[in-house]
């Protein structure tokens, strides 16, 4: 009789259903973002969040930071202390990830797994809790993964369910974890479930725990994994009141974060888990493969403008037709629609693809100066000074790899000039270090110029280094200058961007879009009637076959100076009582970069291989010369000068000036831009140019926006006068005086 009432209970014990329930926070700040974000994401979300988990403290937490923002948190008493001993009782694990956040596809496996032990080593030192999982940035994920992330010692890592989802899996089998391998190194995978992402916390809290207790099965290795970044409880929109002070009315009894985590305490159903608890108790469900993926609006943001439209037409027209009851749309039919993958950002947006080549020069100039270093007989006591210098100047690297001004989707992202200056802030800082250490031992010397294929397209670009610029020139596209640095200022002065199209903007806004990539020295010939509005609208007709060109160029140095000289035989389209004919022209541009100041000597000829006389109308012809440029101080405190006469910096108009000055106050940098005399000795009264804001009608965290991006001034000059006098003018970066 005894047996028989063990054997009841017994049954009865196994027949219960339960789920496993992670819940993982992501905590993440761009480490340049500013203070007031920091101390404003503390106090709606990241405090509040925690002061929870602290009190429910039978509910099981994954945390990950990235780590600039543990290092500021941690400066956080009470955070500090409610994290520790969370830690300590086993209610918190942490998990690890790239110190600063990088997307791993787009650095070589050393920075990443370097980044990675960063992390670890902060988190094991700080909080004493050893990392065995790994935090994917944007949740990018590439087939190769599992050789680094062994060799980083993690065990295993988090992806969406829509990776797996993309292999064939059911919603259903995406509720266990999995092993996938890379070359033999194995990592375990956890999916994130999509349809709980996108409930909290926008749905009453118990329309969660209805789905997780549905999914619960008798076998009782079933994980359902909840993720959401920490900012999304009580940064985002009206999420504060939501989470921590209404919660849902008239469904919820609390606040929707206590409400979550106390219907979850209550729950028999429900049980809360770490991730590395989980693996401990239950093995894998068997070995998948996943393909190249990120989150499914990732890979819908990564398309280009026109294609991205097409899909999101797509994926809506499929939503209403699934809510009408239409049969022929198959339930699971969206799992197998892909986008595109991450790495198409670096051609989408050739800014972003600036920035990281820009990353792989300078670290590829560090790597061989530690193999100098090491062939190099140096007293250990310097050795060690420059091994610290080393070690910071990887450091600069590092930050600059932070993924948040690489791409563009919900929020600003690249389109944040920002954060762009902090790319390139970052990297010449760097630079300067490997230069100060080469020049210190007479390694690689400073000074030089390169034919080097700098962004990857086969074609060899210009770079000009002197002691205070570094140029890179673009022979094949215009003989345009896409990036200025001025090192003194770790300042990028064409940081810009582009007009590009983006999937969002409509037809009837009627916003202004680049034809060309706005950098400078870009060769426009435009009927001088244009007008400022229509020059830059984009709304006038190129004459001539110069704007994006292909130069030939000659290099030499001579008294100190690079002497850049790029010429094109070109056609300039003429259109007069004959009609319409092309008239052959030589356009030559000698730009002169002096090695030991900040300045660049400009020379324009332009040569007719017909009679000026004989051509009917040439007088109705300009040519405009692009010259962008940013600040990235504040807009209120810039300053141009035009001949003495301060006017607005920002204030479209067209200015005839002999020398104009624009200033950034809070860099402390100045950029003049003024004519020499003539050939002849006589002065050019002035020159003519449109003068007007680079804005960007850009989607970002408060809504849609027209974002400043820089300014361009469009030095003009009719094609007469270009032909019988040339064009000279100088370019200046200092200090403010």
């Amino acid at each position: 009789m005894q047996e028989n009432i063990k054997y009841k209970i017994y049954i009865s014990y196994m027949s219960i259903k339960i789920i496993y329930f992670p819940l993982v926070f992501h905590f993440h700040q761009p480490v340049d973002n500013f203070e007031w974000v920091f101390e404003e994401s503390y106090e709606k979300a990241y405090k509040p969040l925690l002061e929870q988990m602290y009190k429910h403290y039978e509910v099981k937490f994954t945390l990950h930071f990235t780590g600039s923002l543990l290092e500021w948190l941690l400066q956080k008493p009470e955070f500090k202390s409610m994290l520790k001993e969370m830690v300590s009782r086993d209610q918190v694990e942490i998990i690890g990830g790239g110190y600063y956040e990088p997307i791993y596809a787009i650095i070589p496996e050393r920075d990443r797994i370097e980044q990675m032990n960063m992390l670890t080593n902060a988190v094991k030192q700080e909080l004493g809790y050893k990392v065995s999982g790994a935090w994917l940035s944007e949740r990018v994920w590439e087939p190769n993964y599992p050789s680094f992330l062994s060799k980083a010692g993690l065990n295993y890592v988090i992806v969406d369910d829509n990776h797996l989802r993309g292999c064939g899996l059911s919603e259903e089998e995406t509720f266990y974890s999995y092993v996938t391998e890379d070359n033999g190194s194995v990592i375990t995978v956890f999916p994130i479930n999509e349809i709980i992402r996108h409930l909290a916390p926008w749905k009453p809290a118990k329309e969660t725990i209805k789905y997780l207790e549905e999914n619960a099965d008798e076998k009782g290795n079933r994980i359902i994994l909840f993720l959401s970044d920490a900012e999304k409880m009580g940064v985002w929109g009206t999420t504060n009141e939501l989470c921590y002070i209404k919660g849902h009315p008239q469904e919820d009894e609390r606040p929707y974060i206590d409400e979550l985590f106390s219907l979850i305490e209550k729950s028999q159903i429900i049980k809360p888990i770490t991730l590395n608890q989980y693996m401990k108790r239950h093995g894998s469900n068997g070995r998948v493969y996943i393909p190249t993926a990120t989150y499914d609006k990732m890979e819908e943001w990564v398309l280009p403008s026109k294609v991205r439209k097409q899909m999101s037409a797509l994926m809506k027209q499929i939503k209403k037709d699934k809510e009408q009851g239409e049969e022929n749309i198959p339930k699971e039919i969206t799992r197998f629609i892909k986008g595109g993958f991450w790495r198409y950002f670096l051609v989408k947006y050739p800014e972003s693809n600036n920035m990281h080549k820009r990353m792989l020069y300078v670290r590829e100039e560090l790597l061989n100066l530690e193999d100098e270093i090491k062939n190099r007989d140096i007293q250990e006591e310097k050795k060690s000074s420059i091994q610290n210098k080393i070690k910071k100047a990887w450091d600069e690297i590092y930050r600059a790899q932070c993924n948040d001004c690489y791409w563009h989707g919900q929020f600003g992202g690249v389109y944040l000039h920002f954060f762009r200056h902090a790319v390139y802030s970052h990297l010449i800082e760097a630079e300067k270090i490997v230069e100060n250490i080469a020049e210190q031992y007479n390694l690689n010397p400073i000074v030089k110029i390169q034919h080097y294929d700098f962004d990857r397209d086969s074609y060899l670009d210009l770079i000009v280094k002197t002691k205070n610029l570094w140029l890179c020139f673009k022979p094949n596209d215009g003989a345009t200058c896409f990036e200025l640095d001025s090192k003194p200022h770790n300042y990028n002065l064409l940081n810009t961007l582009t007009r590009w199209l983006e999937s969002y903007h409509k037809k009837e806004d009627d916003i202004p879009m680049d034809r060309w990539r706005k950098t400078a020295f870009r060769d426009h010939f435009v009927d001088k009637s244009v007008s400022l509005e229509s020059f830059s609208t984009e709304k006038y007709d190129e004459y001539g076959d110069f704007v994006d060109g292909i130069y030939n160029v000659d290099v030499a140095d001579e008294n100190k100076r690079h002497i850049l000289t790029f010429q094109k035989q070109g056609n300039l389209k003429i259109v007069d009582s004959e009609g319409s004919r092309d008239i052959s022209m030589k356009l030559s541009k000698q730009i002169e970069i002096d090695h030991e100041t900040s300045m660049i000597d400009v020379d324009y000829q332009l040569q007719s291989e017909v009679a000026l006389e004989t051509i009917d109308k040439i007088h109705n012809y300009c040519m405009a010369i692009d010259l962008p440029f940013i600040f990235s101080g504040d807009e209120n405190d810039f300053k141009c000068i035009v001949d003495g006469l301060p006017q607005d910096l920002i204030e479209k108009n067209q200015i005839a000036f002999e020398k104009v000055s624009f200033q950034d106050p809070q860099y402390n940098i100045e950029y003049k831009i003024r004519i020499p005399p003539k050939a002849d000795g006589s002065q050019r009264l002035s020159l003519s140019a449109y003068k007007y804001p680079i804005y960007c009608y850009a989607r970002t965290n408060s809504g849609y926006k027209n974002i400043y991006q820089g300014m361009n001034l469009a030095i003009r000059i009719e094609i007469q006068d270009l032909v019988e006098n040339g064009l000279k003018f100088k370019l200046e970066f200092n200090d403010l005086k």
